[in-house]
């Protein structure tokens, strides 16, 4: 019961550390919003999937309305706003929501 308590905890900080980052990339390098790796499944590491994604919503949606970011980096976050919270987590532009644990 505890490690899953922490596992969420966990995953609910990194979920909102990455909504820090995309404001922090939004705001001063829209190019690196669409620098995330492609496949980051390959490290052969256990991880978490992230939490609480309707907290970085506000973020999300101002990088869909804003038209000087890349296509790609978009249609991304169009995608975390459509999907639920359990599949959002796999979607290459939050590879960095999903912290390696062990």
């Amino acid at each position: 019961m505890l490690e899953k308590l922490s596992g969420s905890m966990i995953a609910m900080a990194f979920t909102l550390e990455e909504g820090r980052r995309l404001t922090v990339q939004h705001t001063h390098s829209k190019l690196s919003l669409d620098a995330e790796p492609r496949n980051p499944a390959g490290s052969g590491k256990r991880t978490t999937r992230a939490q609480g994604l309707e907290n970085i919503a506000p973020e999300l949606q101002a990088i869909i309305d804003d038209e000087n970011v890349m296509a790609r980096a978009r249609a991304r976050a169009k995608t975390l706003l459509k999907t639920d919270p359990a599949r959002a987590a796999a979607e290459p532009f939050c590879s960095a929501m999903r912290p390696t644990i062990g």
